[in-house]
């Protein structure tokens, strides 16, 4: 995680400029439930952005601790509902109770879980998932004109991109390379980057 929040006394979180209350009650979360990483700023800020350029339901693989489905709700116009699934009930409850009111729906459970309630003006979800996952499964989550987010990475230069052991990362070439997409990658700070995907 990024440098956002400072504990103290492990009664209060003292945010740094520019992290709305919301997303720090979702890292004061993180620090509790011992996370070392969540959603950090810089990709907070462009899930924000891309939510308040959607129209249609907003999905988020893997609520974790909350943060980034907070960044979510903070950028959607404000009828537009938001889902963020975890397969942890004690995290889904956690994230609850930081999100009570938000209309942000909190569902225990996996992909199928999720999907159910698109399809999504936007979709969000890490590498990790995204390696997992077929392509055309992720695609035909979203709607026509609808985007997709996967974050989580390090930047790769040049072509073909490049796992951290030297290695062609297929994840990410795939995704380039996918005709039902126009894709592109971004570098959000030196050591991260995501992709951006809107569905033909």
């Amino acid at each position: 995680m990024g440098p956002c929040c400072v504990l103290w006394d492990n009664a209060r979180v003292i945010p740094l400029p520019g992290t709305p209350p919301l997303v720090t009650a979702a890292l004061h979360n993180a620090l509790e439930l011992g996370y070392l990483t969540t959603t950090r700023n810089e990709t907070g800020r462009l899930l924000a952005t891309l939510a308040g350029s959607v129209h249609g339901p907003i999905g988020e693989c893997e609520a974790g601790c909350g943060a980034g489905a907070a960044w979510l709700r903070l950028g959607a116009h404000t009828r537009t509902h938001v889902f963020t699934v975890d397969d942890d009930e004690n995290r889904c409850q956690r994230v609850r109770d930081i999100l009570d009111g938000q209309d942000v729906e909190v569902i225990q459970g996996g992909w199928d879980d999720l999907v159910a309630h698109g399809p999504f003006g936007l979709l969000s979800m890490p590498i990790r998932i995204a390696r997992a996952t077929p392509i055309p499964t992720i695609v035909k989550a979203v709607r026509h004109g609808g985007l997709i987010l996967i974050d989580d990475m390090p930047p790769s230069f040049g072509f073909p991109p490049r796992t951290l052991d030297g290695g062609v990362d297929q994840t990410r070439l795939s995704w380039r390379s996918e005709e039902s997409v126009n894709c592109t990658e971004i570098q959000l700070a030196e050591d991260l980057a995501a992709i951006i995907a809107v569905r033909h």
